[in-house]
């Protein structure tokens, strides 16, 4: 009796690992406050909004949706609290060399990205997120 005890105990703990997914603390609504060297602020009320979701099937990959104020959704890799994003082309404009990091409280995201814009010029962009 105590074995099974103690092989049951052992399995719940390993669920409990799988818990604590650090992406947890990014998904949800954020205000942007964008500054782009080409825009400026990007939107007319300096604000927009994203929502960031988790990817159902890579455990480092967060998608954001409105992300540039796009309509597509462009993908992220959490490392612990490093972000990266890869390059890839959304709506016609490219985003790329993009980096950046996740307050130790999960409230606030710093972003920095280059986005070619489809008309040869690339925005050089720092995108500050903050948790709504």
């Amino acid at each position: 009796m105590l074995s099974i005890v103690t092989v049951y105990s052992c399995e719940l703990d390993t669920l409990d690992l799988f818990d604590d997914d650090p992406r947890d603390g990014i998904t949800g609504e954020w205000k942007v406050d964008e500054d782009s060297e080409i825009f400026g602020k990007k939107s007319m009320e300096r604000f927009y909004n994203v929502f960031i979701t988790k990817d159902v099937t890579d455990s480092t990959l967060v998608w954001v949706d409105g992300f540039y104020e796009l309509s597509g959704n462009v993908k992220m890799i959490l490392n612990e609290r490093n972000i990266e994003i890869s390059d890839q082309t959304i709506d016609g404009f490219t985003i790329e060399d993009g980096s950046g990091s996740v307050s130790d409280d999960f409230e606030s995201i710093i972003l920095y990205y280059y986005v070619d814009i489809g008309t040869g010029e690339r925005d050089v962009v720092r995108a500050d997120y903050a948790k709504e």
